[in-house]
């Protein structure tokens, strides 16, 4: 049986990381198939993650990366679940891998991703990121990725002209710029909420909180309402990830990680 519809198979077989070929595999069981391309670039930025010891801080991470949607589904990283996003509504046409297009493209109203990752599984500390490919508008509420308890936010989110990052209660860092990006906010470890875009921090929050923890899951081009996906995104994104607290030295090493990546894929910003 073929698990790979590839050409550089000694490569693969010699130094491919055990992860990327994990990936690759789900990749195929889950109806896709990837091009050596894009399989390097994958591999490439795996080694990028473990050389900067980011690989383990990562709970949740997909590339939307491979030949079709159903490729763009696989998860790079999981910690609990599926390795598989869960679909709400998105096509094959949402989704085109490489080029000016490039990226998953919500729109706005119905469609969105379901990670299954709980936020009790990450914390009081932790991030969210996502790869924004298009300039967001004024005068909207969209979330990139998220989730919501009755009391507590875990949210990467437009606020009508900013972006902002809550990371339990509704405390926020917020940076009035809605322009594309690596956009990437949450609580450090030593409680600080934090705002990066492109590796380099826009805001602080130094409020102590006491977060309180919610078994629902994050949602991804939406935010999970408390069981309902609400605020949906309606432009391209090219890369997702949740998980533990980020160093400064962290978030700098992590833009760079997925920039050479998108590079990679011709649809970086």
């Amino acid at each position: 049986m073929k698990l790979f519809y590839l050409r550089p198979r000694r490569r693969m077989a010699l130094d491919t990381l055990p992860e990327s070929l994990d990936y690759f595999q789900r990749i195929v069981l889950n109806g896709g198939t990837i091009s050596s391309t894009s399989m390097k670039a994958a591999d490439d930025f795996v080694r990028a993650l473990f050389n900067a010891n980011l690989w383990w801080k990562i709970l949740d991470m997909g590339l939307f990366a491979g030949d079709q949607l159903a490729a763009a589904m696989v998860k790079l990283k999981y910690a609990a679940g599926s390795g598989v996003l869960v679909n709400n509504n998105f096509v094959a046409a949402d989704y085109v891998e490489q080029g000016a297009s490039g990226g998953l493209r919500g729109d706005g109203s119905t469609k969105a991703l379901r990670t299954g990752l709980a936020q009790s599984t990450v914390g009081a500390t932790g991030h969210i990121a996502f790869y924004l490919r298009e300039d967001l508008s004024p005068g909207f509420y969209e979330c990139m990725a998220g989730v919501s308890s009755v009391s507590d936010d875990y949210l990467l989110l437009q606020a009508d002209t900013s972006i902002q990052v809550r990371f339990g209660q509704t405390q926020t860092a917020v940076r009035t710029d809605l322009t594309r990006g690596f956009w990437c906010g949450g609580r450090e470890g030593d409680g600080t909420l934090c705002l990066y875009k492109n590796g380099i921090l826009q805001q602080v929050n130094v409020n102590a909180v006491t977060p309180v923890s919610t078994a629902q899951d994050f949602y991804v081009f939406a935010k999970n309402g408390n069981g309902t996906p609400v605020n949906y995104v309606d432009r391209r994104g090219g890369f997702y990830c949740i998980g533990q607290a980020l160093t400064p030295t962290d978030q700098a090493s992590l833009y760079g990680a997925v920039q050479v990546f998108e590079q990679a894929l011709n649809r970086a910003v």
